[in-house]
């Protein structure tokens, strides 16, 4: 047999498989005589949906489109009675149509406490991680909290701008219109980060090739979705309980992965290109795309051990690996190295007077002057608390003083908005024969100590 008819008979077979799997009915659905009734009543049953929600729904020239769109399909034939598409432009429309009766159902919505007070929700039926997107070249965020004084875009009238708002009263959201709004935005430079639905921000930014986009980081919330009713008609939401139940995992796991295998086709679209390569290149992607995917977790692991969270600088773990480092060269080569011991003058006003918001400003503030000012073979990180650690290979005490002079005096003529000027006292000491980790650090903490008695604002040399 030639080698390029097994794919070819793959690709038929797939192609085979999945649309008879479209004619599989699940479990049936023994309906009340209640439910019955109700059902026999309507001769449709009229849905509003999500726009601009790809791959999950969107409304493409008038037709329903989505991986919803096939839970829906799947529960009209199993019920027997067509669902009808009632067509809106934006989110805060679909919303305000079920409210109004102008439909029955939304087929895909997060339950809030809000919300509860004008419709109906079946139990979740899919669930989807919430992160966060932002310019390839920002650091990984560990937590939101860290970026809340920034300008986070959010789809208007989606359910984690009520989850955020409440958790966090502060935190400055810009609503945009869509997923594809949102990233624009973001790559304009128009908004710091982009939150919302992992699935829905990986295919904008495929779709869009925002090649300076990428997810940088998760929210402790997902997104539970599950289907919407009029809150006047308890009835149907039994009914659509009952036929969301009456799916198995099977059939949920190939309506997702069907479809999204369907649309990385059609993302694709090259006319010349054989269906089995195009099977070919989607497994391959798929395998590639799992391993990137733990590559990156591998990589977060890495620099979550040894980055200090808040400050986004190597940590005290690090800075202890680096100073042992130096110091073994030092041993086998004397090769003479220092250390700059960075305390901010006068902290503890900052969290008294401002609150520790203010104060965790401050440290984020003068490390990225530090980071910023540093020679490329110097390590900086924090080494605790308000205390900065500078160490300077190839470096003798003069020139280190040299370097410590020019962070003394940026960080002093640098502005924070609404905060009194920041200065900082500064501690030096160079590598001595008869030095060990703990003995180094502590000569130049001692010079730091009489810096700060000396007035601050000043830098003192270790004998």
């Amino acid at each position: 047999m030639p080698h390029y008819i097994k794919p070819i008979f793959f690709a038929i077979y797939t192609i085979v498989i999945y649309g008879l799997s479209s004619f599989v009915l699940s479990a049936p659905i023994n309906l009340s005589v209640q439910e019955e009734s109700f059902f026999q009543s309507k001769k449709n049953i009229k849905i509003c949906v999500a726009t601009n929600f790809m791959p999950h729904e969107d409304i493409v020239n008038g037709k329903y489109v989505g991986m919803v769109s096939e839970y829906v399909k799947l529960i009209s034939n199993n019920l027997n009675k067509p669902f009808v598409l009632y067509p809106t432009k934006s989110w805060e429309e679909t919303m305000n149509s079920l409210q109004q009766g102008h439909c029955d159902v939304i087929p895909l919505i997060s339950k809030t406490p809000e919300r509860s007070k004008l419709m109906n929700f079946t139990q979740p039926y899919y669930i989807e991680p919430l992160v966060i997107a932002t310019k390839d070249d920002t650091p990984f965020i560990v937590d939101v909290e860290d970026i809340l004084l920034e300008k986070l875009a959010i789809v208007r009238g989606y359910a984690y701008v009520e989850l955020l708002n409440n958790r966090y009263p502060n935190v400055k959201i810009i609503e945009v219109d869509s997923a594809g709004d949102g990233l624009k935005r973001l790559h304009d430079g128009e908004v710091y980060a982009y939150l919302g639905a992992l699935n829905v921000i990986g295919y904008h930014i495929q779709k869009s090739d925002y090649r300076d986009i990428k997810i940088n980081g998760t929210l402790h919330n997902k997104l539970n979705l599950s289907m919407g009713t009029r809150i006047d008609d308890p009835v149907l939401n039994s009914i659509l309980n009952k036929a969301l139940n009456s799916i198995s995992k099977s059939d949920r796991k190939s309506i997702k992965n069907s479809w999204v295998k369907v649309k990385y086709e059609q993302r694709l679209d090259y006319q010349t290109i054989i269906l089995a390569f195009i099977i070919g290149i989607t497994i391959f992607a798929f395998f590639l795309y799992h391993y990137q995917i733990l590559r990156k977790h591998n990589r977060l692991l890495e620099t979550l051990s040894e980055t200090d969270k808040l400050t986004g600088l190597n940590n005290r773990l690090k800075l202890d690996h680096f100073l042992q480092f130096h110091l073994d060269i030092f041993e086998r080569h004397h090769e003479c190295f220092s250390v700059v011991l960075i305390d901010i003058d006068h902290f503890k006003k900052f969290n008294d007077r401002f609150g520790h918001l203010i104060g965790d400003k401050v440290l984020a503030h003068v490390a990225e002057l530090l980071r910023r000012n540093c020679r490329k073979l110097d390590m900086v990180g924090r080494w605790g608390g308000e205390e900065f650690l500078v160490i300077c290979p190839k470096t003798n005490l003069q020139e280190a003083n040299i370097l410590a002079e020019t962070l003394r005096s940026l960080i002093e003529s640098s502005h924070l908005e609404n905060i009194d000027s920041v200065t900082i006292s500064v501690g030096i000491a160079q590598i001595k024969i008869s030095d060990n980790v703990n003995i180094i650090i502590s000569r130049a903490d001692s010079a730091l100590f009489k810096a700060k008695q000396g007035g601050r604002n000043r830098i003192e040399l270790s004998d």
